[in-house]
């Protein structure tokens, strides 16, 4: 199936990078702007568990804003994102079905500093996570 969730951040808030493993989607703004991040693993990411470090890059830098279309995801490209709310807070709509099985999901610590910033790439580890 497929659902629509409609979600919303306070102005200059932030929600922290995180994954969705086993989901495939799209944010549509609706009211406001947010700047989202999304990132894929170079190769494979160890166990959520894991305190091992591992290499995102990032996919797309995009701002949604009312009337656009952006963060879309799948489970395998662009699957890690992070959200920066604008000024005015956001209002969106994701539109996601789940593909595969459930897997639950992890925050996600991305270095600040880029290890390659020509080619975006970072450091990264897992944060609190949920299982599945």
């Amino acid at each position: 199936g497929i659902a629509v969730i409609q979600w919303k951040m306070e102005p200059n808030t932030t929600y922290p990078a995180h994954n969705h493993p086993g989901y495939a989607g799209m944010s549509v703004g609706i009211r406001g702007e947010c700047r989202m991040r999304n990132f894929d693993y170079v190769g494979n990411p160890p166990e959520f568990a894991s305190k091992e470090r591992f290499v995102v890059c990032e996919t797309q830098n995009t701002l949604v804003r009312e009337g656009t279309v952006a963060s879309i995801m799948s489970t395998t490209r662009d699957n890690i994102h992070e959200l920066h709310a604008g000024p005015q807070g956001i209002l969106a709509a994701d539109i996601i079905t789940k593909v595969g099985k459930e897997q639950g999901f992890s925050f996600v610590n991305i270095s600040r500093t880029a290890r390659d910033a020509k080619q975006g790439v970072y450091e990264a580890t897992w944060g609190s996570h949920q299982a599945g």
